[in-house]
């Protein structure tokens, strides 16, 4: 994945968070992290799933794309202007 590329031992959770723990990927300190692959974006609905899941003092995150042919997508990822605000402050500092 990009996040091992980057020096992070992130890997897929199994059954893809369908069993006790939840999410779709571990290694990535303090994200919990939902992964979307669609013909079409949900992205409020996913956002709420993830927030539903994240455990406390987790940021909850979407990283999604388009998965149709005609237009394939690169990754991006949603989260609230909070967080972002947040991560915005980490690095600045």
């Amino acid at each position: 994945t990009e996040y091992r590329a980057q020096g992070f031992d992130a890997a897929r959770v199994p059954n893809s968070g369908g069993l006790k723990q939840k999410g779709d990927l571990t290694g990535v300190p303090g994200v919990h992290v939902e992964v979307k692959c669609a013909g079409r974006i949900q992205i409020l609905d996913w956002l709420a799933q993830a927030e539903a899941e994240a455990p406390a003092g987790d940021m909850p995150a979407v990283h999604f794309r388009l998965s149709s042919r005609a237009r394939s997508t690169g990754w991006y990822v949603a989260l609230t202007l909070d967080d972002f605000v947040d991560l915005l402050k980490r690095a600045s500092a």
